[in-house]
């Protein structure tokens, strides 16, 4: 079962938007024989976008070479499916002169850089670039509501991606992260600029997302904290029930001490308290709790604090790790509300 739905219509509706009214969606074009700047989240969006190209692509072609592993190939394969679809969800990669006839003959974008030859360091890869993209979206300044749930649904999708990747190889999603690094360090060396996929601050390797400040203000006054606080503890209160009712379900206690003491520390930062004393989920299968689970995450990035999104965008990825190993769970391509 699907965690939760995907292509919401809503995104699909935004997307056609940017094509018919570039500059309301950061889109500068400043002469029609000069290339566009894209701005904004439209960057973020093409980036987001020419990350799934190149990973479809190299999922594929390293599938088509683990002919000893019937098992690895099949989820290369599934990767580079996830990927196609988070792709078409992001309205495809930025083609700044579709349907004009000269288009071949106008100045056009980067070509799309590849992504890591071996299964390792492309697990570490995805694992980087889905952390840019929630530091973005957990970033108020950079991206509404709105855009901020769009884009980690996708940046969620690749981190599973890369989750399943790394169990089916039997490796820590981290392993490549260090050459990885060295291959950013180099492309750095030989551009002067930083690769759009890594995340980095100044000149010292930074590759993990950013952990939210201990400010009690912004998870006071935030509605998003208090129902999502709530709603991970009624889970946690649900699981038991499930595990008797579920076979195999031998990381019910695990994810139910991680529900708590998250919502326990989101009541530290100062958010209100509004859970109740009894409560049980109406569906208690693990895909339902899932399901409910991840929509809880997601919701914090409707705040308008950056502390708050940041508590979501972490509360996601461990939660992509802990229901990835529940019995009956699939984490979709795209980890969206619906």
């Amino acid at each position: 079962d699907d965690v939760v739905v995907k292509h919401p219509k809503l995104f699909t509706a935004f997307v056609a938007a940017c094509a018919l009214c570039l500059g309301a969606c950061g889109i500068h074009v400043e002469s029609p024989s000069s290339l566009p700047a894209l701005t904004g989240f439209a960057l973020s969006r093409d980036t987001s976008a020419r990350t799934e190209a190149a990973a479809a692509d190299r999922a594929h072609s390293l599938a088509s070479l683990a002919t000893q592993c019937a098992s690895c190939s099949s989820a290369l394969e599934a990767v580079a499916t996830s990927s196609r679809e988070r792709l078409e969800f992001l309205g495809g990669v930025w083609e700044p002169w579709k349907g004009r006839e000269d288009a071949a003959s106008l100045p056009q974008p980067e070509a799309i850089a590849e992504a890591p030859y071996t299964v390792k360091d492309f697990v570490s890869w995805l694992v980087i670039s889905a952390r840019r993209d929630l530091q973005t979206a957990a970033n108020p300044t950079m991206t509404s509501s709105e855009e901020a749930r769009q884009l980690s649904a996708v940046a969620l999708g690749r981190y599973a991606s890369a989750v399943q990747l790394a169990n089916a190889y039997a490796i820590d999603v981290d392993e490549g992260t260090h050459d990885v690094d060295v291959l950013a360090q180099r492309l750095i060396g030989q551009s002067g600029k930083t690769p759009s996929w890594i995340v980095r601050s100044g000149t010292s390797s930074d590759l993990a997302l950013p952990q939210p400040s201990q400010t009690t203000s912004a998870f006071a006054n935030s509605e998003q904290a208090a129902q999502t606080t709530a709603n991970w503890d009624c889970i946690a209160q649900t699981l038991p029930k499930s595990a008797v009712t579920s076979e195999d379900f031998a990381s019910a206690t695990t994810i139910e001490n991680a529900l708590l003491d998250r919502a326990s520390r989101s009541l530290e930062r100062g958010s209100k308290d509004t859970r109740q004393l009894r409560c049980s989920m109406p569906d208690h299968s693990p895909a339902s709790l899932a399901q409910a689970s991840m929509r809880a995450d997601i919701n914090l990035f409707a705040s308008d604090s950056q502390e708050v999104r940041l508590f979501g965008a972490h509360a996601a990825l461990d939660d992509v790790r802990l229901w990835t190993q529940a019995p009956g769970v699939s984490i979709p391509a795209v980890v969206t509300l619906q």
